[in-house]
């Protein structure tokens, strides 16, 4: 808040120690917790809320949500976290099924993960454009002829 004004209420709560997140990221107990970040346009916020929710609550998870406006607030990077526990195999399967939810709902709705894990990157892939994969292999081919740099991730085929 040193570089830009804000009001009290919003200060307090960025300044707060631990913050809210910090505490949020371990409702489960355990310690873990795994978001997609989606970058999409301002008005699919709501939708997005909704979405979210919905799929929280199906993975009987707390729903757990933020947005950070992008550029002139024309997009926004939403996310939504799925906390558990990592000592519960069935709290991490259901981790696990709702980030691919919510993976593939992001797509269906017209926005792109950020930084998406491997199915992730599969459900992406399998949605773009064609010449983009073309491009997208002919440059890694290009930087990494040896497939050496972060092997498993991106794979066009």
């Amino acid at each position: 808040s040193r570089y830009m004004k804000v009001p009290k209420r919003i200060e307090d709560i960025f300044l707060e120690k631990p913050q809210f997140a910090a505490g949020a990221a371990d409702f489960r107990k355990g310690g873990g917790f795994e978001y997609v970040g989606a970058f999409i346009p301002l008005q699919l916020i709501p939708e997005m809320i909704k979405i979210g929710t919905k799929i929280s609550l199906k993975h009987e998870i707390v729903p757990t949500m933020g947005a950070r406006l992008i550029g002139q607030g024309h997009a926004a990077m939403f996310f939504i976290s799925y906390s558990f526990n990592r000592s519960d195999p069935e709290d991490m399967k259901n981790a696990r099924e709702a980030l691919h939810d919510t993976n593939k709902a992001v797509l269906e709705i017209g926005g792109i993960p950020w930084k998406a894990e491997l199915t992730g990157q599969k459900l992406i892939l399998e949605k773009m454009d064609p010449n983009y994969k073309k491009l997208l292999k002919s440059i890694k081919n290009l930087l990494d002829p040896n497939g050496i740099m972060n092997p498993g991730n991106w794979e066009v085929t």
